[in-house]
């Protein structure tokens, strides 16, 4: 059984109708009963979850031995990285409770989970803190020499609150 988000968008909407024209299982993951009676006609079955409801989504995954999650956007959140982030530790928390150290398939070879996460997230969390020093040592390069503005407005109001 593989369980697939997103099929009311672009690219989960592909992957559940790949799989199914492959004749394998899919449970597809929509917000409403409604959203998902068209899968359920091509012979998918149906989990009603939200994508920021963990114990919800760990149900759907529930006898998966797969699944294609995504964080979809969402324009119209007030806090638009908030609400996000919200989404991605409940589907965090849901892998994590259904499939951790467990086997599964990822680019074409079997792994376990917990260490191709680990892995692919110290990659990213290096370079992104590769990224950041650049960035900060441009920002204080930047800052020594005057060349930003909040430098420029600060160094004014101190040589006026000087002459003063």
């Amino acid at each position: 059984m593989f369980v697939v988000a997103g099929v009311t968008g672009n690219t989960g909407s592909v992957v559940a109708q790949t799989l199914l024209d492959r004749k394998q299982p899919v449970r597809v993951i929509v917000r409403t009963a409604d959203k998902g009676a068209a899968w359920k006609a091509k012979g998918a079955e149906i989990a009603v979850a939200s994508l920021d409801d963990a114990q919800a989504l760990t149900k759907a995954f529930k006898g998966a031995t797969g699944a294609y999650l995504l964080v979809p956007p969402n324009y119209t959140a007030a806090s638009y990285l908030d609400d996000r982030k919200k989404v991605a530790d409940a589907l965090a928390q849901a892998v994590k409770d259904r499939f951790l150290g467990k086997g599964f398939v990822v680019s074409g070879g079997t792994a376990a989970l917990d260490s191709v996460v680990e892995r692919k997230f110290k990659k990213k969390q290096e370079l992104i803190d590769k990224n950041v020093a650049v960035v900060k040592a441009g920002w204080e390069f930047a800052e020594k020499h005057g060349w930003d503005e909040v430098s420029k407005a600060a160094k004014k109001t101190e040589a006026a609150v000087a002459k003063a």
